[in-house]
């Protein structure tokens, strides 16, 4: 069987009361196919916040074997969206060496 590993999309999200991580394949340019699904509730995060990393790497790490379990694939990468009150932002200009 060919690695298709490389052509999935992989979304994280780590939330206050469940971490779920889905993994897609495209099927065209605007569709996708859900190929993995894996969830964990949470442990270690509270109000948006982490209160214990080794809880939550435990929880992401479920969630995360769940869905390559389901998708029979190994993920390579992710993309996880980051929420709440806790997050700012700023717009910087710093020079490039050229």
């Amino acid at each position: 069987m060919a690695d298709k590993s490389n052509d999935l999309l992989v979304g994280l999200d780590i939330g206050s009361s469940k971490v779920v991580c889905m993994i897609a394949s495209p099927v065209s340019s605007s569709t996708f196919k859900i190929e993995g699904l894996g969830e964990c509730k949470s442990e270690g995060i509270e109000q948006g916040g982490v209160v214990d990393i080794n809880q939550a790497v435990d929880c992401v790490r479920a969630a995360v074997e769940e869905a390559e379990k389901t998708a029979n694939t190994t993920v390579k990468t992710v993309a996880a969206g980051i929420s709440g009150p806790h997050i700012r932002s700023a717009e910087r200009s710093v020079p490039v060496p050229q």
